[in-house]
């Protein structure tokens, strides 16, 4: 499997970044704090599996899993999780003096401040009469 559809999938990502902080936790657990259900959760873990990211523990009934760091796979998606979530982390408010100044939507294009394009509008209404 690639890195690619290992990445593909929000829980997938979830997944590893829990068990990153915590290190080991139950099934149940993992599902509280993934905002998942137990069943969305075992494909997911199953294919993490597969590829070595993590394992799984019994004792008795309850299921521990593990995120296996020292895996080659695993380091290389947190040095990936680390890199998209520099790249698509929220910028900076700047400071309210700019407040109305032209800010950058997600797709790229320019918003002019609203005070400057009535001002434009009114001017351009006047000057037609």
């Amino acid at each position: 499997m690639s890195l690619d559809n290992l990445l593909n999938s929000k829980v997938k990502r979830r997944i590893i970044r829990v068990l990153w902080k915590i290190g080991s936790t139950n099934i149940m657990d993992l599902a509280r704090r993934t905002n998942s259900t137990y069943n969305q959760l075992i494909p997911h873990l199953v294919a993490l599996e597969k590829e070595g990211v993590v394992s799984e523990h019994r004792y008795g009934r309850m299921r521990m899993i593990t995120l296996e760091r020292e895996n080659e796979n695993t380091k290389l998606l947190l040095q990936a999780l680390k890199i998209l979530d520099k790249a698509f982390a929220p910028p900076s408010r700047p400071n309210l003096e700019g407040e109305n100044s032209n800010r950058l939507h997600e797709d790229g294009e320019h918003e002019i401040a609203t005070s400057s394009l009535f001002s434009e509008t009114a001017s351009n209404n006047t000057d037609q009469k």
